[in-house]
């Protein structure tokens, strides 16, 4: 006979808007609006906004911007 998974094996941890947006490094009302307007992820709950770990990664993700790079001889200036 086979137990029954437990939620803490198959259910995603998550966050309140205000832990998500304090590891985000953004305030919680930047990330409601965001979330409101579909522009990131997001779970509603029983009518409340959360964030799966999934969320926040992908959020992070979305945000990178790859390096500039760099010149290796100075730029002449023109007169």
């Amino acid at each position: 006979m086979s137990t029954p998974e437990s939620c803490e094996d198959s259910c995603p941890h998550t966050h309140s808007p205000l832990d998500a947006a304090t590891r985000l490094g953004i305030s919680e009302s930047a990330l409601r609006q965001k979330a409101g307007r579909r522009r990131v992820p997001s779970t509603l709950i029983n009518g409340r906004l959360r964030f799966t770990d999934s969320d926040i990664a992908q959020i992070i993700a979305d945000g990178q911007r790859p390096a500039l790079s760099t010149r290796r001889t100075p730029r002449r200036r023109t007169r």
